[in-house]
């Protein structure tokens, strides 16, 4: 068949197979040129943003929706942004790291809208969560903490080495 295609000034794109409990779906997984700091498909970190996504779900902890997920950060909501990776165009997303850094807003990339929606337990594709740490379940707070604190780490990484 053809080759995925990224949209035009993206990274690699591939196609990439989710198998869930309602059959398998089939997306282009692309990054944008923004997605920094990016937590890439199959990695730990990956994983447990979404399984903290879907703590947040469970516990109704979760702001999903581009506007919603602004006006939450610049009310000052305490909490972690996770993006989708695959948007396109990037335009919908571009202005918001500013926003979330304005805001001190920790914020990371994963691969897969899709995923996302996934996680957040509703059956569309989601671009932007910020997870509400004061909603989550006690068991849930410790992983936060700690995926909060990687992706501050990241963020420092991801924006300092000068690329």
């Amino acid at each position: 068949g053809p080759r995925p295609a990224a949209p035009q000034g993206y990274g690699q794109a591939k196609m990439v197979v989710t198998k869930t409990s309602t059959g398998d779906f089939t997306e282009v997984v692309f990054t944008c040129p923004l997605a920094k700091p990016y937590s890439p498909p199959g990695e730990k970190l990956t994983k447990k943003l979404l399984q903290l996504v879907n703590e947040g779900a469970k516990a109704k902890a979760l702001v999903f929706g581009l506007k919603q997920v602004r006006k939450a950060a610049e009310k000052g909501t305490k909490g972690l942004v996770v993006l989708a990776g695959n948007v396109a165009p990037v335009d919908i997303i571009a202005h918001l790291p500013a926003v979330f850094e304005d805001h001190d807003v920790p914020y990371i990339y994963v691969p897969s809208r899709r995923e996302l929606g996934l996680a957040c337990m509703v059956k569309r594709p989601v671009t932007v969560v910020l997870v509400r740490p004061e909603g989550l379940p006690a068991e849930a707070k410790p992983t936060f903490e700690k995926v909060q604190a990687v992706v501050r780490e990241m963020h420092k990484l991801a924006f300092t080495t000068g690329s």
